[in-house]
């Protein structure tokens, strides 16, 4: 500490001797007899030389902070398939999977200053983020990442998946399919001529700037309704999201998709 303050006392002292000297010399004395616009830049000048002197530039050793992914190394590594799946929701088959249909999505170029995260981690993040309850400081944390890139990483891989797999797997059952599906929910549920279980959901999110006590629900916090269609085998196969929290769940479901196609 002592050297670091002895070194901004003498860079100061440097500086301080270097304006005398430009105070002192010829170029100096002639903007005693100059026009009025030169003696506008006599005090920019003075100005700009104050600034030097008063506010040394800042010695910036390091532009990011030291993280570690040491966790997450021991997760590719070490953990079994059950503790794998404990932890992402899903298997190694099924991860590996996701990851060759959103490869290219997901993945950025290198940069002078560092190395792009590889996919199969912005990856590993979501699918934590997703299947736990935990913030995105402790994700950051286990990932050794910062808590903006979590956030912006969520984001950018559940919006590839919904758009490089939503067709193949998020559809309504037909033919063969939806004859097996009701076949499966009376055979295990008791439940003839059934090919699914509709329900709706609150999720609950900030309050937006505009139109915000449209977004308040019957348990008075703000969020927006999803309505959800789902088989006999816990698959979802249909999606409705968006309605403002307020919204009851009989008008989600009488301007959905869904609904219209129940009335062909």
């Amino acid at each position: 500490m002592a050297d670091e303050n002895l070194a901004k006392c003498l860079l100061i002292k440097k500086r301080k001797v270097l304006c005398e000297n430009l105070f002192k010399s010829s170029r100096y004395r002639d903007l005693q007899s100059i026009d009025s616009r030169s003696k506008k830049r006599k005090r920019l000048l003075l100005a700009l030389s104050a600034i030097i002197l008063y506010n040394p530039p800042i010695d910036r050793r390091v532009w990011m902070l030291p993280r570690t992914d040491h966790w997450y190394s021991i997760v590719q590594k070490k953990l079994s398939d059950k503790e794998w799946y404990e932890n992402f929701r899903v298997s190694r088959e099924t991860f590996n999977y996701i990851l060759s249909e959103i490869s290219t999505e997901i993945s950025h170029q290198d940069t002078k200053l560092r190395k792009a995260v590889p996919s199969a981690k912005r990856l590993a993040i979501t699918l934590y983020y997703l299947g736990s309850t935990a913030e995105y400081r402790t994700v950051a944390n286990l990932f050794g990442v910062s808590n903006a890139f979590v956030c912006l990483c969520v984001k950018e891989v559940s919006k590839s998946i919904f758009k490089k797999m939503k067709k193949r797997f998020l559809c309504l059952p037909k033919s063969d399919d939806l004859k097996n599906v009701m076949e499966m929910y009376k055979q295990r549920w008791g439940f003839p001529i059934c090919a699914g279980a509709v329900d709706g959901t609150h999720i609950a999110i900030q309050a937006p700037a505009e139109n915000h006590a449209d977004y308040v629900n019957r348990k008075s916090y703000h969020s927006i309704v999803m309505q959800a269609v789902v088989d006999c085998q816990y698959l979802f196969r249909d999606v409705v999201i968006g309605w403002p929290g307020s919204v009851h769940d009989a008008r989600v479901l009488s301007n959905s998709e869904f609904y219209r196609l129940g009335l062909k």
